[in-house]
């Protein structure tokens, strides 16, 4: 299985994933870049949300979550259904 395929099963299954649990539950350590695919390349709607943490010192630090939000459309669900369906012009 590769990992967009993990990645989309997880999101699937658990509704978010961070860079932390990509790494620690997927061995999956580059998460951004199969994100970055999978939006741009694959067509899914995931959105990122940048979540609070206090790091050791005391700083706060910031860390994606990322969450499925939709599927790619289906060739034909809108577009190539409305022009098919459309008149010729004369």
């Amino acid at each position: 299985m590769n990992q967009k395929t993990q990645i989309l099963e997880w999101l699937k299954a658990h509704g978010s994933l961070t860079p932390q649990e990509s790494w620690h539950e997927l061995g999956i350590y580059r998460l951004a870049p199969r994100v970055f695919e999978l939006r741009h390349k694959d067509g899914y709607d995931i959105e990122k949300v940048m979540e609070p943490m206090i790091a050791p010192g005391g700083k706060i630090k910031h860390y994606a979550r990322y969450y499925l939000r939709g599927e790619p459309e289906q060739k034909g669900d809108q577009h190539g259904e409305e022009e098919e369906n459309q008149p010729a012009e004369a």
